[in-house]
C-alpha cells in the first residue's frame, strides 16, 4: 500500500501554515448528500494533529496560535499527487523569436501567444513538458503551488531601465480559459529587488514590494509562487541562501480557481529586445490535490496520562473537527432584512453604475409593537411619530417587509438627518436625493392623501402634495418656501398621474442638482403597474442654492384606510439609479436559481463557484424574509439542483439541474476488475419511493402529480406499492412551474430497479490503476459514475449512478472513497431530434402478442393498445437498430413492420445483456433507456 502524503494547513497570521497531522489516525472527509437525504449537509473533516509542543491548544499563551486562531480558523487538507525536485536547468535554448514572451496586460508590451498556454491532451495527468517557450503544463483537475525559478544576470540587459535584470515572471492559471495570474520579480539598475502580483483581467494585485533583507550580489535568485484556493503569494531569495519564512507579496483574489496548471517563463520589459537570461531552472515543483476546504468548528486538545512535555514522555494531540461554510450559514436562524432594504443599504452595486450608499435610511419595516421607526443606517436616529401609526401592515411590494400605515388625518412621521451624515468631502456639485415608497390601496375617491416636507440646509422647505382625483388619477404638486415663512410658498410644478392602479405600489424620488448658479430639481414616480418611471416633473430655480437634506415629514391629509409608507432614503448624490431601485422592489423575482445563490453569496462575502451555465437555473419568486440558510435553499428547491461546499476553496458551490443532464461518466468502474471494494450491496426497497407529489408555491397555487399505473404506482399491492406521498413548498416565480417540479420529483421517486446507495473504491487496492485513482479523486458532487460487469444475479446491465455525496478516509497507507449514489435514469433526458437513445419516445402501451423466447427467437409480435401510436417502421434508417427491454432482457431490434397492431419486430438472436428466457404473452415491451422528460415549467 502506498504512503498517503497528506498535508494539513491552517490559515492564520495572514498565511497558510502547515500543521503536523497524525496520519496514524485516519482523516475522514464527508461532502454532499447522503444517498437518500434531500439536501446537502455541510462538508466535514475530522483529523488529529500532533500537539506535543502545545502549539495546537489555541488558549495556550505560549502557542503561536494564541489570539490568532480558534473557532472557524480556515483549514485545508491536501494530498501530494506528484513532486518534481529535479532542479532542472535549461541553458541557451530561448530561440530568436520574441512572440508571446511579453504580457501587454502588465504594461510590458507585445502580446500573449495563446499557443504557449494550450492544455495538451493525450498525455499523462502529471506530464511535464519543457520546450523553448518554457511552458510547464499539467492536465486535469489538480492544484499547483510551490514553483521555484532561478534566474541569472548574465547577460545584463541594456534597456530603458539601465543595466537591470530582465523581469522573471511565474505565470499561474486556473481552470478558466480567460484568466491567469503572474508573480514577477525584478532587479533594478541600482540592484533593488521587487516582487509583485498580477491578475490578467484586473491588473496589479498590489504595488511592487521591495524585498527587504536581501543584499543582491548578482548571483542567481530563487522565486517561489503559490496559488492555492483564493490565495496568491510569492517570495524571493538568493539561491545560495536559505528560503525566508515570510512572503514578500501576497493577495487574495476571489476569482482564483485553485485547480489548473502553471506556466513558468521570463518576461520582457518595455524596450527590451530578444535577449534572455542564459539560465532558467525549475526547482521543487509540487502538485497538490486539495481534498477539503473548510473552517475549524471544534478544537479538542487531549493528552495521555503519562504525558510530560519536559521529558518527551507520553503523547499529546488535538482532535480537530472542521466544516464547510454551509455549517456556519446554517447556524444563524434570524431572518435577513428584506431584499429591498438590503439592496438599498448596499447601494445596489450589482445594478448601479456607481454604488450609492444611503446616508440616512428608515425602511419603516418595524414589527407590530414598535413605537418609533428605527434607522437602518448605523448611528442614525429613529423617526418620530404622532397620531395613529400602525406598524407591520401588509404591503404589495414583493421585495419589502410589511410597512407602516398612516391611519387618520392626524398621522405624522417626521425625523432629522444628522449633521455628520453627509461626508466632509461633499459639495453642491455632488447633488442629493430623497426617495420613498408607498401603497395607496382602496382609499376614498377624491381624497387628499399626504403632504411630504423636506427642509434643507440652504434655508428652504420643499413640499410634495398628493391627492386622488377620482379613483385612478393622482394630483401631484411640488412647492418650495423659506423654512421660516411657510406663507411664501411657491408652486413650482403640478401634474396629474393618470390611470394609476391603486392596488399596486409607487416609488418616488426627489432629486436635486446644482447647475452652476442655478438649482435643478426632479420628481420621478414609478409604479408596479407600469414597471418603470411613469411620471416626471422638473424645473430650474434661477440663482437657487443646493442644500443638504436636514428634516423630513410626512402628514396624512385626511382620514385614511390603507395608505402605507416606507423606505425613506437620503443619498448624498444625484447619480442614484431610479430604475434599479424600483427594479429591486420586486425582490429579484425572475432571477435564475443559480444567480440568486451567486448574488446572496456576493452580498454575504462568501466565495461562489458555479457548476453549469449561468442563468440555467429555474426562475425564482421574490426573495423571502428568511434566514440566509433558507434563502440559499430556496433556489435548490425550485431548480432541483445541488447546493454544496466546494472541495478546493472555502465558499459555496451550486450545480444546476441542467448541468446534471446527460453527462459523460466521470468515473467508469468495472466490478470484475476489482475496482469496487467489497461489499457492494444492492437494495430493492421502498426508500425514496414517492408516487404522489404535491408542490406548492409560496403565496401561490399548487400542483399535484401521481403515478397511477405500474409497479411503483399508488395502486394497492400487487398492482402497485400503495401511496407514498410528498409535499414540497417552493419559491418559484410562476404557478406554471409547479407541475414540472412535481413531475420531476415524481420521476425521482418512481425509478424502477435495484439501487446501489453506496459504492466504495479502495484507492490502494492492487487492481486500481493510477488513472482510476485520478478519476476517482476528481469526482464532484452531481457527477455520473457507471459500473460494468456486476454479478448476474444483481443485474445483467451496466448501472448508471449520480453521486450525491461521499465519505473519504485517508489513513497512513490506505485511502478509500465511498460515494453516496442514486439512480441516474431521471437525469438521462430526451433531446429533440437527436439520433440515439436520448432522442427516442417510449411506449407504455405495448405488450407481447405471443410468447417469445429470448436467445432463440428472431421475430417478435407486439400489440399496441387501441388509439395509441404505433412503433416506427422500417429498417436501416437512423431509428435502427433500436434496443428494447422485455422482462429484463435487452434485445436489439433491426426492423419493424406492420401498419396496424400487432406489429412484427425483427430481433437479433443473442440478447445484448445475455438474458435468455421464455417470456409469456402480455409482458410489457419498453424502449431501452428512452429519453425522459426534463423538468418543465
Amino acid at each position: 500500500m502506498a504512503k498517503q502524503n497528506a498535508t494539513v494547513e491552517l490559515f492564520y497570521d495572514g498565511a497558510w501554515n502547515v500543521a503536523p497531522v497524525y496520519i496514524r489516525d485516519p482523516i475522514t472527509i464527508t461532502r454532499g448528500r447522503g444517498s437518500e437525504s434531500g439536501e446537502a449537509e455541510p462538508a466535514t473533516c475530522s483529523l488529529v494533529l500532533d500537539n506535543r509542543d502545545g502549539t495546537y491548544s489555541p488558549l495556550n499563551p505560549s502557542s503561536p496560535l494564541f489570539g490568532v486562531a480558534g473557532r472557524n480558523t480556515p483549514i485545508r487538507v491536501s494530498l501530494t499527487e506528484a513532486t518534481d525536485a529535479f532542479g532542472r536547468t535549461v541553458v541557451g535554448s530561448w530561440g530568436t523569436s520574441d512572440t508571446g514572451q511579453a504580457w501587454s496586460q502588465f504594461g510590458a508590451g507585445g502580446t500573449v501567444d495563446a499557443d504557449d498556454f494550450e492544455v495538451e491532451t493525450g498525455v499523462g495527468k502529471h506530464h511535464l513538458e519543457v520546450d523553448n517557450a518554457y511552458r510547464v503544463t499539467y492536465l486535469d483537475d489538480v492544484s499547483m503551488r510551490d514553483v521555484g525559478v532561478v534566474v541569472t544576470t548574465d547577460p545584463i540587459v541594456a534597456n530603458v531601465l539601465g543595466n537591470a535584470l530582465e523581469p522573471a515572471n511565474i505565470l499561474l492559471r486556473g481552470q478558466s480559459t480567460t484568466e491567469y495570474y503572474m508573480a514577477r520579480v525584478s532587479v533594478s539598475a541600482s540592484e533593488v529587488v521587487t516582487a509583485q502580483l498580477f491578475h490578467s483581467t484586473g491588473g496589479s494585485l498590489g504595488s511592487a514590494q521591495t524585498v527587504t533583507g536581501l543584499t543582491y550580489d548578482g548571483s542567481p535568485l530563487k522565486v517561489r509562487a503559490e496559488i492555492y484556493g483564493p490565495h496568491l503569494r510569492m517570495k524571493v531569495w538568493l539561491a545560495s541562501g536559505a528560503e525566508p519564512a515570510g512572503w514578500h507579496a501576497s493577495a487574495t483574489d476571489t476569482t482564483l480557481t485553485a485547480a489548473g496548471w502553471v506556466g513558468i517563463r521570463s518576461g520582457v520589459a518595455s524596450g527590451n529586445t530578444n535577449t534572455k537570461p542564459t539560465e532558467f531552472a525549475y526547482d521543487n515543483l509540487a502538485v497538490y490535490d486539495i481534498r477539503f476546504s473548510g473552517e475549524v468548528s471544534s478544537w479538542r486538545p487531549r493528552r495521555s496520562l503519562d504525558f510530560d512535555s519536559a521529558t518527551g514522555k507520553g503523547d499529546a494531540w488535538a482532535e480537530i473537527t472542521a466544516s464547510g461554510v454551509l455549517r456556519r450559514v446554517g447556524q444563524g436562524s434570524s431572518p435577513l432584512r428584506s431584499a429591498l432594504t438590503r439592496s438599498i443599504l448596499r447601494g445596489n452595486p450589482a445594478n448601479f453604475s456607481i454604488p450609492a450608499i444611503p446616508i440616512a435610511y428608515w425602511p419603516l419595516e418595524d414589527e407590530k409593537d414598535a413605537t418609533r421607526p428605527g434607522s437602518a443606517v448605523p448611528g442614525g436616529i429613529p423617526l418620530n411619530t404622532r397620531g395613529v401609526i400602525e406598524y407591520g401592515t401588509e404591503v404589495p411590494i414583493p421585495g419589502s417587509a410589511p410597512l407602516a400605515k398612516l391611519a387618520d388625518s392626524t398621522s405624522r412621521i417626521f425625523g432629522t438627518v444628522l449633521d455628520g451624515a453627509y461626508p466632509s468631502t461633499w459639495d453642491v456639485n455632488d447633488g442629493t436625493a430623497f426617495s420613498w415608497a408607498m401603497a395607496i390601496g382602496d382609499e376614498t375617491a377624491n381624497a387628499p392623501l399626504l403632504e411630504a416636507q423636506i427642509s434643507d440646509s440652504a434655508g428652504f422647505t420643499w413640499g410634495v402634495t398628493m391627492a386622488l382625483d377620482g379613483t385612478t388619477d393622482i394630483d401631484i404638486a411640488v412647492s418650495r418656501w423659506p423654512t421660516e415663512d411657510p406663507g411664501a410658498a411657491t408652486v413650482l410644478a403640478s401634474s396629474i398621474w393618470s390611470d394609476v392602479a391603486l392596488a399596486d405600489y409607487l416609488m418616488f424620488h426627489l432629486i436635486f442638482d446644482q447647475d452652476g448658479s442655478d438649482l435643478e430639481w426632479f420628481l420621478f414616480g414609478s409604479s408596479s403597474d407600469t414597471g418603470g418611471v411613469a411620471v416626471s416633473m422638473t424645473s430650474t430655480i434661477t440663482g437657487g442654492d443646493l442644500g443638504k437634506v436636514r428634516t423630513l415629514q410626512f402628514d396624512a391629509s385626511s382620514t385614511l384606510d390603507n395608505l402605507r409608507l416606507g423606505h425613506m432614503v437620503v443619498h448624498d448624490t444625484n447619480t442614484i439609479s431610479v430604475s434599479a431601485m424600483f427594479d429591486n422592489t420586486a425582490g429579484y423575482a425572475g432571477e435564475a436559481a443559480d444567480e440568486r445563490v451567486d448574488r446572496l453569496c456576493t452580498e454575504e462575502g462568501v466565495a461562489f463557484t458555479l457548476f453549469g451555465t449561468a442563468g440555467d437555473g429555474g426562475l425564482m419568486g421574490p426573495q423571502r424574509i428568511a434566514s440566509l440558510d433558507e434563502l440559499l435553499r430556496d433556489p435548490e428547491r425550485v431548480d432541483q439542483g445541488i447546493l454544496f461546499d466546494p472541495r478546493t476553496s472555502l465558499g459555496l458551490a451550486y450545480r444546476t439541474l441542467v448541468d446534471l443532464y446527460n453527462q459523460t461518466a466521470a468515473l467508469t468502474l468495472d466490478h470484475t476488475a476489482g475496482h469496487i471494494a467489497p461489499l457492494l450491496e444492492p437494495d430493492l426497497d421502498d426508500q425514496g419511493v414517492r408516487n404522489d407529489v404535491e408542490v406548492k408555491r409560496v403565496d401561490g397555487s399548487s400542483a399535484r402529480v401521481t403515478l397511477d399505473e405500474g409497479a411503483l404506482s399508488t395502486q394497492a399491492p400487487p398492482d402497485g406499492v400503495g401511496r407514498y406521498d410528498e409535499s414540497l413548498t417552493v419559491n418559484a416565480q410562476f404557478d406554471t412551474q409547479l407541475e414540472g417540479i412535481a413531475g420531476w420529483r415524481l420521476g425521482l421517486g418512481t425509478v424502477e430497479g435495484t439501487r446501489y446507495p453506496k459504492v466504495t473504491v479502495d484507492l490502494d487496492a492492487p487492481d486500481v490503476t493510477a488513472a482510476l485513482i485520478a478519476d476517482a479523486s476528481a469526482v464532484e458532487i452531481g457527477d455520473l459514475i457507471t459500473i460494468a460487469n456486476l454479478p448476474a444475479d444483481d443485474t445483467p446491465d451496466d448501472v448508471h449512478l449520480i453521486v450525491r455525496g461521499y465519505t473519504e478516509t485517508i489513513g497512513s497507507h490506505r485511502r478509500t472513497i465511498t460515494y453516496n449514489t442514486t439512480p441516474a435514469g431521471p437525469y438521462e433526458v430526451g433531446v429533440w431530434d437527436e439520433e440515439g437513445v436520448s432522442g427516442r419516445y417510449d411506449s407504455a402501451y405495448s405488450t407481447l402478442a405471443a410468447e417469445f423466447e429470448a436467445g432463440v427467437d428472431t421475430s417478435m409480435s407486439v400489440a399496441v393498445e387501441s388509439l395509441r401510436k404505433l412503433w416506427v417502421t422500417g429498417s436501416g434508417t437512423p431509428q435502427f437498430p433500436l434496443d428494447i427491454l422485455v422482462s429484463g432482457a435487452r434485445l436489439r431490434v433491426t426492423a419493424i413492420s406492420g401498419a396496424t397492431s400487432p406489429q412484427t419486430f425483427t430481433i437479433t438472436q443473442a440478447p445484448i445483456n445475455g438474458v435468455e428466457k421464455v417470456i409469456p404473452s402480455g409482458t410489457q415491451v419498453r424502449a431501452w433507456l428512452p429519453g425522459r422528460w426534463a423538468m418543465g415549467g
